[in-house]
Formats: structure tokens, sequence, C-alpha cells
């Protein structure tokens, strides 16, 4: 039976589901985490093994240890991706532990910026954007966009650290208060129908998905969704087959279209 680790820095709730679906496709499940970690919940992991995740750099080179036992490494929350994502310099390590298989993509793992970027270089239909520090004649780019906008931080998730803006002068305010700038996006705000997608990939192949409209959030339309309504729709499949091989996503991804 092929083995599968799951490792997790963070502690959210969902992290328990994550063994039982793994467990369910045929695997042998062991989890990697700190002894608080909801991953400990179920029964459906066979070993756990305890990280110490007082010393990060620690975490990441023992899991990169650990990754040549297993035939599937899954990285179980955003953190612990980031924290990969820096470290990892040797592309067998990088191949072996990321949801990746081109690491020549690596720059848009868990980076807002780097998604903008993809999506722009790619022509792939995404908001207009400007990036602090790369965006040359900023004050009047910022100026010239449609409002209202969104200003993101570039590392970020479940919609915290956004803020919109009604116009120009609300940003340059807003940045007045922000004290770390690097690689902000400013970000037009579009609006429609919200569609929560959650697929698997296999060396950028679509093997499954779930679309779904939004009927419920936890808080704000930034944050994650508490309800759905699902559905197949062919037009939506054809855009996950094109972005997950040019992206070479390898693993879970979760992706929201408008």
């Amino acid at each position: 039976m092929p083995k599968a680790l799951i490792a997790c820095f963070e502690n959210w709730d969902t992290l328990q589901e994550i063994p039982f679906v793994v467990h369910t496709g045929g695997y042998t499940v062991d989890v990697y985490c700190s002894k608080h970690s909801w991953l400990l919940a179920g029964s459906y992991y066979h070993k756990w093994i305890e990280s110490n995740n007082e010393n990060r750099q620690h975490y990441i080179s023992e899991l990169i240890r650990l990754s040549h036992d297993y035939d599937w490494v899954i990285p179980g929350d955003e953190t612990v991706l980031l924290m990969l994502n820096a470290s990892i310099t040797d592309t067998a390590d990088f191949l072996r532990v990321m949801p990746m298989v081109q690491p020549g993509n690596r720059a848009l793992i868990g980076s807002k910026s780097g998604l903008s970027d993809f999506c722009k270089n790619h022509q792939i239909l995404s908001p207009i954007y400007h990036v602090y520090g790369e965006t040359p004649d900023w004050e009047e780019a910022i100026r010239g966009m449609h409002y209202p906008v969104l200003i993101k931080p570039d590392e970020g998730y479940g919609g915290g650290g956004i803020i919109k803006c009604a116009d120009a002068k609300a940003v340059f305010d807003a940045l007045d208060t922000i004290a770390h700038k690097h690689h902000l996006v400013v970000q037009e705000f579009i609006t429609g129908k919200d569609i929560g997608i959650e697929a698997f990939f296999k060396n950028g192949e679509l093997i499954v998905y779930n679309a779904a409209d939004i009927v419920r959030y936890f808080d704000t339309s930034f944050s994650f969704t508490t309800a759905r309504y699902y559905y197949k729709d062919y037009e939506i499949e054809n855009f996950l087959r094109d972005i997950g091989r040019k992206i070479g996503i390898h693993g879970f991804a979760s992706i929201q279209l408008i």
C-alpha cells in the first residue's frame, strides 16, 4: 500500500478531514505535526510523528528528511507551503514535497502578486492590479484605476489584512498606516457570482473537481465559505484542465472564480 505523509504547522479544525480523504484513496497515512494539531483528532492516520514547532528551520529540515520514505507528501496548510517554498533550493526536494511539478512557477505559491503576474503572463482573465515597489509611476497608476479597489498583503489567507478603498486618496491614506508594504497588491474590485472550486490534480492533470455557487460566508466575502450549492460545468472543467497544465498543479487546490 502506498504511503502518504501529511504535514501541518498551524492548527485549523478542517485539517482533521485530510487523513480520512487520503486513507479512503488507498494510502497508509502518517501525520507530522505538533501534539496540539487537529490532525490527531481522527482515527484515520497510521502513525504520528511529533514536530518541533518552536524551531521552523528544524521543522522543515525534518520534513524534507522524512519525505524520502513516502510516495506522497501533502503540505497541509499555508504556513508549511510558505516555509517550504522559502527554504528549498534543491529541485529534487521541491518535486518531492511541493504540490507543483513546474518549479519555475514557484513564485505564485502563497503570493498574490505572484499569482497576478502569472495570470497576466498567461492570458488568464483576472482583475487589473499594481504591485507596490514594482509598478512604475506608482501614484499616477493608482489614480488611473477603476474604483473601488482592494489593498491586499502579498502573503495571507482567509481574507486577513484586505482593505477596500473607494478612491485614490483612501489608498494613499491606507498605505501610510501599513508598515510592511513589500509586494502589496492594489487590485480592482470586481463583482459577480462567486464560484468556489475544490479540485485535485496529478502532475498537472485534472483528476476530479467540485464547483459551487457560494451561499454563505463565515464573515465577509473575503473569508471562507460555510454553505455552497454544488454542480458540474464543462466550461469550468476545461478552464481547470488548462490552468492545471500551465501551473503544473500536483495535489489539492482551492480556487475562487467570479
